[in-house]
Parts: C-alpha cells; sequence; structure tokens
C-alpha cells in the first residue's frame, strides 16, 4: 500500500513555494494563480484543496501540481507584482 500522505503538501512550505511557484509568497500565489485558474480546485478535478483555508488547510497534490505548472508555465505571469498598499 502506498502513503500518499508526502504527496499532499503546505503551499506555506518554502520548499514547495521554490519548488513550484518560483519562491513567490502565499499571497502571490493565492492572487495570480489560485484565483486565476479555477481549473485547478479539486472540485474541478484539480489539485488545490481549499484555496483560502477558511476553518481547513490549504493543500496541494503535488503529482498533479508539478504536471500542471509543467503544461501551463507561458500562462502565468512570473514577473507580476502585487499591488502596493497605500499607506496613510
Amino acid at each position: 500500500m502506498v502513503d500518499n500522505t508526502e504527496l499532499w503538501v503546505s503551499p506555506r512550505d518554502a520548499t514547495i513555494r521554490n519548488r513550484l511557484f518560483a519562491g513567490h509568497d502565499i499571497v502571490w500565489i493565492r492572487q495570480f494563480i489560485f484565483d486565476r485558474f479555477p481549473e485547478i480546485n479539486i472540485q474541478e478535478g484539480g489539485w488545490l484543496k481549499d484555496a483560502h483555508g477558511r476553518g481547513k488547510r490549504t493543500m496541494i497534490y503535488l503529482p498533479k501540481a508539478e504536471e500542471w505548472i509543467r503544461e501551463h508555465v507561458d500562462e502565468i505571469d512570473w514577473e507580476e507584482q502585487l499591488p502596493r498598499r497605500k499607506v496613510k
């Protein structure tokens, strides 16, 4: 029997962020990947569970996520910047 607990990973893990998301922080990942690509949600057959973690932990199914990122790498603007917050 295969232990698949290690296949589910947290996007908060720096190693995972480096491996999948070019080291971007969780806010960038949520805004520019989780929110823009609804097909990645587990309910749509994707690899992302509980994207915004409200009451639950956001988790990524690593094998599917790696494959999806390879197939969609050119659709993601990896240089896109988060909007700057105005300081009062």
